[in-house]
């Protein structure tokens, strides 16, 4: 009985929105395997994004995160201090959460300064879709 080497190889491509499997044996396709990614997977995820427009107006900002739609962040669901512009820490609707950073309690304020520009690299999570 002789024995036969066969050569299979796998290739994997993936770009935004879906991804591609393709098996082959000795140079010819034998399976083939798209996935498309689905919308509400957005949700939860966290993306690394370039901050677009920042609009102080609005208390809000637009941030690229490589998708036809830029993503929304309203000033609100910042949380990292790094970000936030004149925060005094003594503020009463203040409360120390972990690692001793401190919390605001109050969800909207009148208006939230950030330290934020055009072009700036930046973190966010998604926490719902339009």
């Amino acid at each position: 009985m002789g024995v036969t080497n066969m050569n299979k190889e796998i290739y994997i491509s993936e770009s935004m929105g879906e991804s591609r499997i393709a098996i082959t044996e000795d140079s010819s396709l034998v399976e083939v395997y798209i996935e498309k990614q689905d919308k509400a997977r957005m949700v939860g995820n966290i993306y690394k994004g370039q901050v677009e427009n920042v609009l102080p107006g609005m208390q809000a900002a637009f941030v690229d995160i490589g998708y036809d739609i830029n993503a929304f962040l309203p000033f609100s669901e910042i949380e990292n201090p790094a970000y936030l512009a004149d925060v005094d820490d003594s503020d009463q609707n203040s409360s120390k959460g972990k690692n001793g950073q401190y919390r605001n309690r109050k969800k909207y304020q009148d208006n939230i300064n950030v330290d934020l520009k055009s072009g700036q690299d930046i973190y966010v999570q998604v926490i719902k879709e339009a």
